[in-house]
């Protein structure tokens, strides 16, 4: 397969000098995490809500009001770019390299279509020779009601993941929270808390203040084609990958979508 095959024809884009606010607007409207980036009419770079999650942990950033904040200083400059007929690997494994979750595609100079993680679902929906367990991501510990929103983004930056569930008391999954979740409430908590504040209450800014309850998930013999056409049809991060006790096992979202075919796909 080729980009050709997968790419999104429909290309959201916004100007570098365009508040955060008004990008994350687009991105809601359209339910997509990632959004071009252009200056004076060329693309120049990408804003994804894991750039901004990324950014956010910034002193500078998260003392400024948002309204203040623009697409400028949290996007990625454009460092790499694919035509129709580059292969899907060529692509996911310069994604991951560089860290890249959204790319151009361009012929003769002209922009044809975009390919994020999402469109690596659309070519893994005939991908039924392996199930979910064999290919999901580890987790650490899953996230409680009580755990801190900071601590959250910490994890999931920090072990590379799109997704993170969340355990009542029993131990039992009773939600999630995304990268999109989590860039969201942290920009509605510098909207509504003072920054003279800010250092104090995001103390008591737990994951029960923003989780989305979320009981789906897959079982370990779900086939990656199915959980592919799931998530892209239900416009979801990923979901859980439990045993047949209900104990979580790992994940298989987005970012494990981009590994799979960075590392099965032919040249």
């Amino acid at each position: 397969m080729k980009a050709a095959d997968i790419m999104s024809r429909e290309i959201p884009i916004i100007d570098k000098n365009q508040p955060i606010l008004a990008a994350l607007s687009i991105m809601k409207k359209y339910e997509i995490d990632y959004i071009l980036v252009v200056e004076k009419e060329q693309i120049s770079g990408v804003f994804t809500y894991r750039d901004l999650l990324e950014r956010l942990g910034v002193q500078r950033m998260r003392m400024a009001e948002p309204s203040r904040l623009y697409v400028s200083g949290v996007m990625k400059d454009l460092r790499i770019q694919f035509s129709p007929e580059d292969s899907l690997r060529k692509i996911a494994l310069a994604m991951l390299s560089e860290r890249q979750y959204c790319v151009p595609i361009i012929k003769e100079g002209e922009l044809k279509g975009v390919i994020s993680r999402w469109s690596f679902l659309r070519a893994l929906e005939e991908f039924s020779n392996i199930s979910v367990s064999s290919t999901s991501r580890k987790i650490p510990q899953p996230l409680s009601y009580t755990d801190r929103v900071i601590h959250a983004r910490k994890v999931l930056l920090d072990n590379d993941l799109c997704i993170l569930p969340v355990v009542g008391e029993s131990g039992k999954l009773v939600g999630l929270v995304s990268e999109e979740d989590l860039a969201s409430a942290f920009m509605d908590f510098q909207r509504f808390v003072s920054w003279r504040h800010q250092k104090a209450q995001i103390k008591y800014f737990t994951i029960a203040d923003i989780l989305r309850r979320e009981t789906r998930f897959f079982s370990e013999d779900t086939l990656v084609s199915e959980a592919s056409r799931q998530l892209l049809r239900e416009r979801l991060y990923g979901l859980p990958v439990l045993s047949a006790d209900g104990a979580i096992t790992g994940v298989f979202s987005l970012n494990e979508a981009l590994t799979l075919v960075a590392q099965s796909f032919p040249e």
